[in-house]
């Protein structure tokens, strides 16, 4: 007569438990900040422009500037990553430990991707060079113009020039490819630690 009725489960606590982890950011590149920061008064001088040449004019742009300019790109890059890293372990250290478990082991896994890194060629150089000549001596020319007046200059160029530009890409990729694969290593180092 005095049984006691099995208590249930408190519904809110089951609705809070998440269904899977959130996924960590990854790393936020310069170039992304700085298209979403441009692409918007590029598309107000043009409301035309397709997304193709839009897509290229934010590359040449992001070629032609100067190399402060691309490094203040890249420290804002980083804190907008880290700020995201960091509500990302607010949100995955409010989830109990053996959840996280439970939800990484319910997780399929992704096969490991090789990440190709793409390489500037001598004409993006040449490009950037040229275009911030023009920009300097002729700064009412459009940037439509200047790219065909560059292109122009590239077109008409002897062989030997081009080869000089190769030339000068190889070394710079060769010298990226370094910082790419330390960045890389260092990623690794710290997943690594947050792993351990």
């Amino acid at each position: 007569p005095n049984a006691v009725a099995p208590r249930a489960a408190p519904t809110s606590v089951i609705q809070a438990t998440p269904t899977k982890l959130p996924k960590r950011p990854g790393s936020m590149p310069p170039f992304a900040l700085f298209s979403q920061e441009t692409r918007h008064k590029l598309q107000a001088e043009d409301p035309d422009i397709g997304f193709g040449e839009l897509g290229r004019k934010l590359g040449e742009m992001w070629h032609a500037l100067k190399e402060e300019q691309k490094e203040d790109y890249r420290r804002r890059a980083r804190e907008v990553a880290d700020a995201k890293m960091k509500s990302w372990k607010e949100t995955v250290s409010a989830i109990p430990k053996h959840k996280q478990l439970q939800l990484e082991q319910n997780q399929p896994r992704r096969r490991a991707m090789k990440i190709k890194k793409k390489k500037t060629s001598g004409y993006a150089i040449f490009c950037s060079e040229q275009r911030r000549k023009y920009t300097n001596e002729q700064p009412e020319l459009q940037f439509s113009d200047i790219s065909k007046k560059v292109a122009e200059d590239w077109r008409l160029s002897s062989e030997a020039f081009k080869k000089e530009y190769e030339e000068k890409a190889q070394r710079y990729n060769i010298e990226e490819e370094k910082r790419w694969r330390q960045r890389i290593y260092m990623q690794q180092q710290h997943q690594m630690k947050m792993q351990a």
